[in-house]
């Protein structure tokens, strides 16, 4: 019977440290990154406007691209997004899909996404 006890116990126990590793990396927040370039030169876009919606379509964060055309979102819960940039002189590449300026993502840790531009 204590041996029975003993091994209920430690089963009850196991259980409980694995429910609450699942639940905790459930909980951490995701990260997504990635570059704005110029479609034909591929040069790296400082300053671009990137907006990150959520999947209902609502505002989730916005974000500039540093001197070197990065772009960084954090604190994200794991999801489906879209992202977009948007520059003053640049358009959709004409010869691309709309995906290369809007994207959407599923993020689920750290994911990098690159976001092209044409100069108008």
């Amino acid at each position: 019977m204590r041996k029975f006890f003993t091994i209920s116990l430690a089963s009850i126990f196991g259980l409980a440290l694995v429910s609450t590793a699942a639940f905790a990396a459930y909980g951490e927040n995701s990260k997504l990154a990635g570059y704005v370039k110029e479609t034909n030169t591929l040069v790296p876009l400082a300053k671009a406007k990137v907006k990150i919606y959520k999947k209902n379509g609502k505002l989730k964060d916005t974000d500039r691209t540093n001197s070197k055309g990065k772009y960084s979102f954090s604190d994200l819960d794991s999801g489906t997004y879209r992202v977009k940039a948007t520059m003053e002189g640049y358009r959709n590449p004409k010869n691309f899909n709309k995906e290369h300026v809007s994207k959407t993502v599923k993020v689920n840790g750290s994911d990098r996404k690159n976001l092209y531009m044409q100069k108008i």
